[in-house]
């Protein structure tokens, strides 16, 4: 089970993506004729979004056999190649579209009285020095050497380094300060007053190493992450032998570093203990606050001891032998982190847009609202989540391994829903953007960036340094309008939808329902589902953390979390030559099928409602032209689409840890546990996509 804090922590955000579609199909208020649907336009953008889905498809697969290559077999072939540092995703470009629409909003002129147009301002100078700047090839930067060498050294190209001089956990606590895990991983409480909290340190680059990874020279941890240090040592200068043995260094400690934990928990979690005179303590945190929050004072916890420092312990051990390498390792981190991820000058503006976009979320997300967003979706949105909620209420009263006491608990969690579509509207909001006003940026994007990355961190520790927000304050996190995201919060048991979210291929007010509901409709379905999963089932309809569950039901509800483990551990990753961990993801398994279930059966309700009031031509309307599929098919290649996914070698182990399973295995397994999707592809028992055994919690 996870601690109480990790419970807070929890929001599932589901992150979303495809260009393509959205240059041709971009959010509903740029386009006033489809929006006010004129018949002839919603004609041609029907006829077009079907060709699109149509492209990913293959066909030749039978659906029975694996309907996530039936639905996204050619994905990787029909999307136009676009320049990315993570995989490619038909749910993840939408972030991409809305780079243009930021673009949009930097370039036009405004009126320097207008709200906020001055914070605007300082994008607009960060986007240009960005713009503006050599960004590929890559050179070396005098400004980012400047700082290591003040917070520890760099020993790979500084031969008067000294070793006895070093003190690791001042430069690690000096990478927090520029928002680094170098070899401490802070968290914050997404909960007033916002503490931070710790968790074991996490080794590698653009992805986490372990021992298997990088057990040997061909593991993929040691593959990748030796292309990145050499790369980054050249543009520095140190090549040849020199490179390989840094490497080399940096590896072994990655080694000794990882058999030296022995986590208290699953999770890797360490408890927040405030500083203690205590000899048993690990004794330099005083370091990390008093660098990391800038001298910040904390009280002391309730906690006798801090889990981590037993690991700290033995960490500065291994720099003691090793301190070149930690040194090394962390000045690679920085520069890591510091230098743009661009392969090509053509992908530099894209990257400037997505770099501003993250830098200043919550000054573009009130220009987006008040530019791209059309409030009239959100009564169609509150309508998919009205059906939803009515096909949970169902489940819960037809569940028969409930009993009355726990169901009705269930129940009046439902009834106290809370939702929030386009936002999540806070005071803290406007606080948080007029901090840009502090900000010193110049035209040199280097010196940006180190102001920048401060800055961010700043943000984050804000809710904790200033104890006058009141307790109601939403976490930083949510307030981003432009995340691609919907999440369920635990705190508040609510359903947020942010407006980054509304536009295809997760929604457009002139798709067919068919389509809606089988991508947003299961997204919120499996956001509800999160109030019933292994965490949210934890916190009650007043929002207290309690176990509301009786005895008999709590039981029967372990043994279904165990059916799933079971069934996703089953899937084996033939690129990686390993199974899925199933036990990992187990809540977000539930969570998907539950939303599927509950978004199915709201479709079907709607569905009837329509037909029984000889609604003009919906029956028609609900089937796009050119696909020949029936709306409940429709329905179920909508949901598959939005996890249509292109990987390189490297994202297969970016992901395969991750609490989410690889988008091809939340297909299959969504839909080989749920008893509709063969009658509707008439599958035989026993064939792949019907197997003889199914998992089912909601």
């Amino acid at each position: 089970m996870k601690s109480s804090y990790q419970s807070i922590v929890l929001f599932v955000a589901i992150f979303i993506q495809n260009r393509n579609l959205l240059s041709s199909f971009a959010a509903p208020t740029l386009d006033n004729d489809i929006l006010h649907g004129k018949d002839d336009v919603v004609k041609s953008f029907r006829e077009k979004y079907a060709s699109r889905m149509k492209s990913y498809m293959n066909t030749s697969v039978n659906p029975c056999d694996d309907f996530y290559e039936y639905a996204c077999g050619n994905f990787p072939n029909a999307i136009e190649k676009i320049e990315t540092v993570r995989k490619r995703s038909n749910l993840l470009d939408i972030r991409y579209a809305l780079n243009d629409l930021v673009d949009i909003s930097l370039q036009k002129h405004r009126n320097p009285d207008e709200k906020f147009a001055g914070e605007l301002e300082k994008a607009k100078q960060l986007f240009d020095s960005c713009v503006k700047a050599s960004l590929w090839p890559v050179e070396p930067k005098e400004e980012f050497l400047a700082v290591i060498r003040k917070i520890g050294g760099f020993p790979a190209i500084d031969p008067t380094w000294n070793a006895s001089a070093f003190d690791w956990f001042n430069m690690t606590a000096h990478l927090s300060r520029y928002g680094i895990d170098g070899l401490v991983k802070e968290e914050i409480y997404l909960k007033h007053p916002f503490p931070p909290y710790f968790e074991l340190p996490k080794f590698g680059f653009d992805f986490d190493v372990y021992l298997e990874n990088i057990a040997t020279k061909d593991a993929p941890g040691h593959v990748y992450s030796e292309s990145i240090m050499r790369e980054l040592l050249s543009i520095y200068g140190v090549s040849g032998a020199n490179a390989d043995k840094v490497i080399e260094d940096v590896i072994e400690f990655w080694r000794e570093a990882l058999l030296a934990e022995k986590r208290k928990d699953s999770y890797g979690h360490c408890e927040f203990l405030s500083l203690i005179d205590d000899t048993a303590e690990f004794t330099k945190w005083n370091t990390f606050f008093e660098i990391a929050w800038e001298g910040t004072q904390f009280q002391p916890s309730d906690y006798s001891e801090c889990p981590c420092d037993w690991y700290y312990h033995k960490l500065d051990k291994i720099i003691a032998k090793r301190p070149e390498a930690a040194a090394n390792y962390m000045a690679l981190k920085f520069l890591f982190n510091m230098h743009p991820q661009v392969k090509s000058s053509s992908f530099q503006r894209t990257h400037c847009l997505s770099y501003v976009k993250k830098a200043f979320p919550m000054v573009l997300s009130h220009f987006y609202l008040k530019e791209h967003y059309d409030k009239a979706v959100e009564d169609d949105i509150n309508e998919i989540i009205s059906e939803i909620k009515h096909s949970m209420r169902n489940i819960m009263d037809t569940a028969d391994w409930l009993d009355d006491a726990t169901r009705q608990e269930a129940l009046e969690k439902i009834r106290t829903l809370r939702t929030r579509i386009g936002e999540v509207k806070d005071p803290s909001t406007d606080i948080y953007i007029n901090e840009i006003n502090k900000l010193n940026l110049t035209d040199n994007f280097a010196a940006n960036v180190l102001e920048m990355a401060k800055f961010r961190l700043d943000l984050r520790h804000y809710g904790y340094l200033h104890s006058d927000l009141p307790e109601s304050t939403t976490p930083i996190e949510l307030l981003d309008v432009l995340q691609v995201n919907a999440f369920y919060y635990v705190l508040d048991n609510s359903i947020n939808v942010m407006a980054g979210i509304l536009h295809p291929p997760v929604y457009h007010p002139h798709l067919p329902k068919s389509l809606n509901y089988g991508s947003l409709g299961y997204i919120l379905g499996h956001e509800l589902t999160h109030g019933f999963d292994n965490v949210g089932s934890n916190f009650d309809s007043n929002l207290t953390q309690r176990n509301w569950w009786t005895e008999k039901s709590r039981k029967v509800f372990e043994e279904h979390l165990n059916c799933f483990a079971s069934h996703y551990s089953e899937y084996t990753v033939p690129e990686l030559k390993r199974k899925l961990n199933g036990t990992t993801s187990q809540d977000e398994n539930i969570a998907d099928s539950g939303g599927l279930r509950e978004a199915l059966a709201a479709y079907r309700r709607v569905f009837k409602n329509a037909v029984k009031n000889k609604v003009p031509d919906f029956e028609k309307n609900e089937s796009l032209p050119g696909l020949d599929m029936t709306p409940d098919q429709t329905f179920f290649l909508s949901f598959a689409q939005i996890y249509c996914s292109k990987y390189d070698l490297k994202h297969y182990w970016v992901e395969i840890s991750d609490d989410h399973p690889l988008d091809k295995y939340r297909v299959l397994g969504s839909l080989q546990n749920f008893e509709e999707f063969p009658l509707v592809f008439n599958c035989p028992l026993g064939s792949p996509m019907n197997p003889n055994e199914k998992c089912r919690l909601w």
